[in-house]
């Protein structure tokens, strides 16, 4: 009786490590990160803000010094160097990649070096990549954004892929370039989708998309092959000086 109280005793504890593994802090991913270490989870919940502009890893950014602030503002580059993969996890809190901190007219922002990974994931808050840099091949297939997906002059430079993704806040590629063609084929779109001014000298995928809002690509630059099969403007679609292979078409705004 003594041998069968033990062992469930031990199950319970067990079972509750393991539990208790399947979170983890935003902190604790900034520590991996500093220290120079890959970050790979799977099935975790990240809690907190998951803050990529606090890293340790910064230069002054002198190109962008003097945007705002009349001069005064001071800007920053956060180079997160480590392979970068999260699959199936959830994430409570804020995933940050650009930071304006006006009290101190400072601007930080992240630029990536190896694989980015965010797989299968649920962003429950905003998610703000402004002014990032994604060099390697960079997937966010079959993510979920429940709040705002914040891509404003983002660059891709190597494979992108927004497959079955579900943008339920905002989503903006406003000033975005992806040189390497992207894939948001099956995606929804079911806040206001921003693609003004958008490059995609080799393409994009919007096979089976779902736009359940207005979707903006005024002054979009497209080139072959770019397919829009089964592609639904639920809501408006404003394709005006849109090109097409260098040639203007004259979209339409509902």
């Amino acid at each position: 009786m003594k041998s069968l109280l033990s062992s469930i005793v031990l199950f319970l504890f067990l079972s509750s490590v393991a539990y208790a593994q399947k979170s983890v802090t935003a902190s604790e991913i900034i520590a991996k990160i500093n220290n120079g270490d890959d970050i790979n989870y799977k099935g975790v919940k990240i809690t907190g803000d998951l803050l990529l502009t606090s890293i340790k890893d910064k230069t002054r950014d002198s190109k962008r010094d003097s945007w705002g602030n009349n001069g005064k503002e001071d800007a920053y580059i956060c180079h997160v160097r480590s392979k970068i993969t999260f699959e199936n996890c959830t994430f409570t809190g804020n995933v940050l990649g650009y930071l304006h901190e006006e009290d101190t007219e400072e601007l930080y922002n992240v630029n990536f070096y190896k694989e980015v990974t965010f797989k299968d994931c649920t962003f429950k808050e905003n998610f703000n990549f402004k002014y990032t840099k994604f060099p390697k091949a960079t997937t966010f297939e079959g993510s979920t954004f429940e709040e705002e997906a914040f891509f404003k002059y983002t660059h891709f430079s190597s494979d992108i892929d927004f497959t079955d993704v579900d943008f339920n806040g905002e989503a903006t590629f406003k000033y975005t370039e992806f040189p390497n063609g992207v894939s948001f084929k099956n995606a929804n779109f079911n806040g206001d989708a921003n693609f003004k001014y958008t490059k995609f000298p080799r393409g994009v995928d919007f096979t089976n998309v779902v736009f359940n809002s207005d979707a903006n690509f005024k002054y979009a630059n497209f080139r072959n092959p770019s397919n829009f099969k089964n592609t639904d403007f639920g809501s408006s679609a404003n394709f005006k000086y849109t090109k097409l292979n260098g040639r203007q078409f004259h979209g339409y705004n509902d």
